[in-house]
Parts: C-alpha cells; structure tokens; sequence
C-alpha cells in the first residue's frame, strides 16, 4: 500500500476524471469539478491511497480563510473525501496521512459531513460538532455577497486553536471559499 500526496496541477487527467467519476457516483453531477479550477491555490493537495498501483481512496484539501469576530484563521478545508474499496481500512489511511499532513504543517483541518458518516470521523481521530455548518458562511472576495450554508456536522483536525476559539461563542464563520 502506498500513500501519494500531490499538487492538483500534477494530477493526470485520467485521475481527475476518476475522480470525478466516484463523486458523482457517490454524491451526484453537481460534484465533478474542473479540479484544476476549482482548487487552484498551490498549496491545494490531493492524497490518493494506492494498492497495487490502483487508487483505492482518494480526498483533497484546499487552503481556507475563515473570518470569526474579524480575525482571519488560515485553515485547510478537507473534502472530495472517498473511499473507492470500502471496508478494507483505506478511509482510515487516507485520514490518517491527512491528520499527519496537518500536524506537520500546523494546521487545521476542516470537514463537514452527513451524519451518517460522523462517526467514521470520529473512530479515526478527528473532533465532531454536531450540526457546525450552520455557523459558517460564504462570502464572495469580489462581490462581498453572503451565501447560506446547508446543515451537516463539521470534523476537524484541531492543528492550531481555531477551532477551540470558534466554539466559545455563537458568533458566524466567514470563508472566503465555497464550501468543499
């Protein structure tokens, strides 16, 4: 088994649209995404688990601002998570190389998710709060126009104390990316 983690612009085009293919498949149309558009910032990676050089799971974080009372955290949101062969403890690998990543870099990590997955997150190490994407907004850097969110729990990797500093009060989270 082998852990790769790699810039968005290196990815091949067969990755993405393997990629884009489970996202659909997972969670519908609305998830295939130009990667190399939608996540264009160079500290954007993408993980992939492989075995016998087959992509067995794969998940992407992308670089976050986040706005809470006017101070700005420099966060990294985790998404397009998937496992492609399930129960065989890729999912668990894949978080753990992205947990790591994380510690290395000192940095938070950021998910949200349905709730029928939380308690994947929660066995593998990361922080839960039930219903958190309700706290947070996206505001267009261009226009400075507020999008709701939908509902779902947030997971997190605390790498620093943002999220600690979040929960003491009920104030909304301003980020300038849309929700991952």
């Amino acid at each position: 088994m082998k852990t790769e983690i790699r810039t968005i612009n290196s990815l091949s085009e067969s990755e993405t649209e393997l990629i884009n293919t489970w996202m659909e498949k997972e969670f519908g149309k609305k998830y295939i995404r130009n990667l190399k558009k939608y996540y264009s910032s160079e500290e954007a990676r993408c993980f992939f688990i492989k075995e016998d050089d087959e992509i067995a799971a794969f998940g992407i974080i992308n670089p976050v601002v986040a706005d809470h009372l006017g101070e700005k955290h420099y966060i990294f949101g985790m998404g397009d998570l998937l496992t492609i062969h399930r129960s065989k403890g890729y999912g668990r690998i894949l978080m753990e190389a992205i947990m790591e990543y994380l510690e290395k870099h000192r940095k938070t990590g950021l998910g949200f998710c349905a709730r029928k997955n939380t308690e994947f997150y929660k066995k593998v190490g990361l922080g839960i709060k039930e219903d958190f994407m309700k706290r947070f907004r996206y505001k267009d850097p261009e226009t400075g126009k507020i999008s709701p969110t939908e509902n779902g729990d947030g997971v997190f990797y605390e790498g620093d104390n943002f999220i600690q500093e979040i929960l003491k009060t009920d104030e909304l989270i301003y980020l300038d990316t849309k929700l991952w």
